[in-house]
């Protein structure tokens, strides 16, 4: 392996060769140095297989209502949102902390976990995945699949989960909501 490709840190991996673009030369005397080549086509990770390790998790603990929203073309920070129910600060708790365990047994640590403490909303950055567990007022009031409807929903082809479940709102109504300003 080259210096140059040791050397990035981050993680970075420097690309096999630089070329420049297909119909463009590059100036008299200009090269890339030995070994490095241009990049291929972007790959966008499939978010599916860690989503279902994420909801199987969720539901051997009894998370209600999992929905997984593709986010790929909406986002740059996240290529899907989970969102999953718990009936009540204790079942959020046990909910995160089965994803917790489950991420880490794969080898893939979470990178934050916020709202443990108050259980109401308890956010799990993993990477590419953003899980959001709830509890049922909380989700009722945020209602995130309406707030993100144009995201299609990933079907994670996990028996008893539906992949178009309905949102909150279409659930309850909108005369059930309960008012934000309340």
């Amino acid at each position: 392996m080259s210096e140059a490709k040791k050397n990035l840190g981050d993680g970075l991996k420097a690309p096999d060769e630089l070329r420049a673009p297909d119909g463009l030369k590059a100036p008299d005397g200009l090269k890339a140095p030995d070994g490095l080549k241009a990049p291929g086509p972007l790959e966008v990770p499939d978010p599916t297989e860690k989503s279902r390790l994420i909801v199987e998790a969720a539901l051997d603990v009894k998370a209600e209502r999992p929905v997984a929203l593709d986010m790929r073309v909406l986002t740059s920070y996240a290529d899907c949102f989970i969102v999953l129910t718990g009936a009540s600060d204790r079942q959020v708790r046990s909910i995160a902390d089965s994803i917790i365990r489950a991420l880490k047994a794969d080898g893939d640590v979470p990178l934050g976990v916020e709202g443990l403490a108050d259980a109401k909303w308890v956010l799990i950055d993993c990477n590419e995945v953003i899980v959001h567990v709830f509890d049922p007022e909380t989700r009722v009031q945020f209602d995130l699949e309406r707030l993100w409807q144009d995201a299609p929903r990933l079907d994670l082809e996990i028996e008893g989960v539906d992949p178009n479940s309905e949102s909150m709102t279409e659930v309850l109504g909108e005369a059930e909501l309960p008012d934000p300003a309340a």
